[in-house]
């Protein structure tokens, strides 16, 4: 079974999609990562990777006052994705 987490694009491309909370504004934007694989099992552990990184974050508010719209998650995740 697929993350809730997880969509695929026409060209079979996986994406991680995490949702941000309102702002003040009440806009609600989903943060939107491509896994750049079309393997659905790797695309899954990929997935629960980064939403145990956006829960440490979201329960911890000095850090996620840091990540600035997740800048201190993407970073990190995309070499590792690459790699």
């Amino acid at each position: 079974m697929l993350s809730s987490y997880l969509s695929h694009s026409r060209h079979g491309v996986y994406y991680f999609r995490w949702p941000i909370p309102p702002s003040k504004e009440g806009k609600r934007t989903t943060v939107r990562i491509s896994l750049r694989t079309r393997c659905p099992d790797r695309a899954g552990d990929l997935a629960r990777h980064l939403a145990s990184c956006g829960r440490i974050l979201r329960e911890n508010n000095a850090l996620a006052a840091d990540s600035a719209l997740g800048r201190g998650v993407r970073a990190p995740t995309f070499g590792e994705v690459r790699g």
